[in-house]
């Protein structure tokens, strides 16, 4: 599976890419940060899983963690948190815009 998706992750792609920043290297750089910052929203929504199973249960089954599935309030919750992580992951970019503006 890891093969799969590592093949998958590197292919090129088809058409031509956006691009967000004049410096390719920028580009890239910033295309890192993104998947860093899913990589690490995935990682909080995990960990929020096993908090809110232990709580509730005590003790975890095998594969608990991968079949819960969050009920309306924690799938709110969740959005909020990963707006809140964004806003601190960008903040030197909206930092820039906004002094560029005035």
């Amino acid at each position: 599976m890891t093969e799969e998706l590592i093949a998958l992750a590197t292919r090129p792609s088809r058409g031509k890419r956006p691009s967000f920043c004049p410096d390719p290297l920028t580009e890239r750089l910033f295309g890192m940060v993104l998947g860093l910052a899913t990589e690490l929203s995935v990682t909080r929504q995990r960990l929020d899983s096993l908090e809110r199973l232990l709580a509730r249960e005590g003790t975890l089954a095998a594969g608990a963690v991968d079949g819960y599935t969050p009920d309306e309030q924690v799938a709110a919750e969740r959005a909020a948190e990963l707006q809140r992580a964004l806003a601190v992951i960008f903040r030197p970019l909206l930092q820039d815009q906004a002094s560029e503006r005035q």
